[in-house]
């Protein structure tokens, strides 16, 4: 099976459970995860791959979400303040690796497909 003929890695659940409140996250996340499939990076793992650019992806919602919740604070509003400071959080928890690495639809894709992602 060559690359164009892959069928798409799905989010891992456990993130498109906590972002359920953030669709555009989880659609960036697919989009991501596109990227992935569609792209080879030679001499690298496709395992590692994925996890980095997820990685990389989720410190991107930080830094979002700390944008906002400066904004909020600009603002003096408390109800913008607090669920900035919410959100900030969340996206904290889930940048976390631990959090989702667990996940095997990752390991079991790139498993799978190895051959066609290299």
């Amino acid at each position: 099976m060559n690359r164009l003929n892959l069928p798409p890695l799905p989010v891992p659940e456990v993130l498109r459970e906590m972002l359920k409140e953030y669709p555009d996250h989880i659609e960036r996340l697919r989009e991501t995860l596109d990227y992935f499939v569609k792209t080879s990076s030679p001499g690298v793992d496709p395992f590692d791959r994925v996890v980095w650019l997820l990685e990389d992806r989720l410190g991107t919602f930080i830094v979002q979400a700390t944008a906002n919740l400066e904004r909020a604070q600009t603002s003096g509003n408390e109800e913008e303040i607090s669920a900035a400071k919410q959100e900030l959080l969340l996206m904290s928890r889930v940048s976390r690796k631990n959090v989702w690495i667990g996940d095997e639809t990752m390991w079991e894709y790139v498993q799978k497909h190895g051959d066609a992602l290299l």
